[in-house]
């Protein structure tokens, strides 16, 4: 579950501060040209939810057997 919650902050911190890249440059005439591209989210980062909620349902599934586990014995 810990894993889960951690990867769960990383994916969110990713999403609310997108990476960025900014250049900066002159061509051949001496004219300034430059840019600034921020990241969007992709289908990349539905992967890491689908997996991070399977990596979660997994810890609470083990969890629950090895709670019933307990009582049986």
């Amino acid at each position: 579950m810990l894993v889960a919650m951690l990867l769960s902050a990383v994916l969110i911190t990713t999403l609310m501060n997108p990476p960025e890249l900014i250049w900066d440059g002159f061509d051949d005439q001496g004219r300034a040209i430059g840019g600034y591209v921020v990241g969007e989210p992709a289908v990349g980062a539905l992967v890491w939810v689908m997996g991070i909620a399977a990596l979660f349902a997994a810890s609470v599934y083990g969890l629950v057997e090895q709670t019933r586990q307990k009582r049986i014995e």
